[in-house]
């Protein structure tokens, strides 16, 4: 217990880390900055930030939320991106540690891939969020990725190194392809029906991705949770009055937090009982 307190304290400082630097990725992506030699630096004084005031959430908090040169207040989504990216980061350890028993390799490939997938997607919607787009590059370049990743898993099957058991090989490329084109599919004929009013292009790009990297039974999950959740916070928002009915919100955030869930947890939510039409469809096929 103790073990698995401590681990999780420094899995969760790591996760803030990556968090923080996505943060700071985002916004010198987004001005067309250097985004890995560039040194940190306050926004109000332009004060090349030390060591100390970087520490991930703690920074934050012992300084108050201010500068500690300028005292200008640091904004507060700094500390809101290494916080719920720390957690994610907690959630993916603990979804892949029951892998430990089996193998430390297969353990660490599978944490590695959820949390990658985790730290790309949470860049997504933090983009999306903060400048109401979603890079193409970064979609492209993901995408090409994990095709290639998908392939080369299926030649190690063939090879005869197996590293997911629960993979039904034989349907494994063509399920995730056909999940990416028929995603891409219907996410395209919403963006035509509502001529981009209803989601945009940058959606329907990362559409095909998010079919991709999930597969078919994960897809129906990820949906479920990416419109639903988009619709309970679209309207809450009008009916708190901070957005009009004419307003666009940036839908990114929503698919991003549909994929993580899926990811983290579509296995668990799959076998409950509202969602158990998802295996009767699926064992017809």
């Amino acid at each position: 217990m103790i073990i698995d307190i401590a681990i999780a304290f420094f899995v969760f400082l790591f996760g803030s880390s990556i968090g923080s630097f996505l943060h700071a990725t985002s916004e010198r992506v987004f001005n067309k900055e250097e985004f890995i030699k560039s040194r940190s630096h306050c926004l109000a004084c332009n004060k090349t930030l030390s060591a100390l005031d970087l520490v991930p959430f703690f920074s934050y908090i012992f300084l108050n939320g201010k500068c500690r040169y300028c005292k200008a207040k640091i904004p507060f989504d700094v500390f809101l991106a290494e916080t719920i990216l720390g957690i994610l980061y907690v959630c993916s350890y603990f979804v892949a540690k029951p892998l430990l028993d089996m193998s430390e390799t297969m353990f660490i490939l599978y944490w590695g891939y959820i949390a990658l997938s985790i730290s790309f997607f949470f860049f997504v919607a933090l983009y999306d969020y903060r400048y109401y787009i979603i890079p193409d590059v970064a979609v492209y370049l993901a995408t090409l990725f994990t095709a290639l990743l998908l392939i080369v898993i299926y030649i190690l099957h063939l090879a005869g190194f197996s590293f997911f058991a629960y993979a039904d090989y034989n349907t494994f490329l063509f399920q995730h392809f056909i999940t990416a084109i028929v995603l891409f599919l219907f996410f395209l004929s919403i963006y035509i029906f509502t001529k981009a009013r209803g989601i945009g292009g940058g959606d329907v790009k990362l559409s095909f991705l998010i079919g991709l990297l999930l597969g078919a039974r994960p897809t129906i999950i990820f949906l479920y949770v990416a419109f639903f959740s988009g619709a309970l916070v679209s309207v809450v928002l009008l009916l708190g009055g901070s957005r009009k009915i004419k307003d666009s919100i940036p839908f990114g955030p929503f698919l991003a937090f549909g994929v993580i869930i899926a990811i983290l947890y579509s296995g668990a939510i799959l076998n409950t009982p509202i969602f158990s039409f998802v295996n009767y469809l699926t064992s017809l096929f």
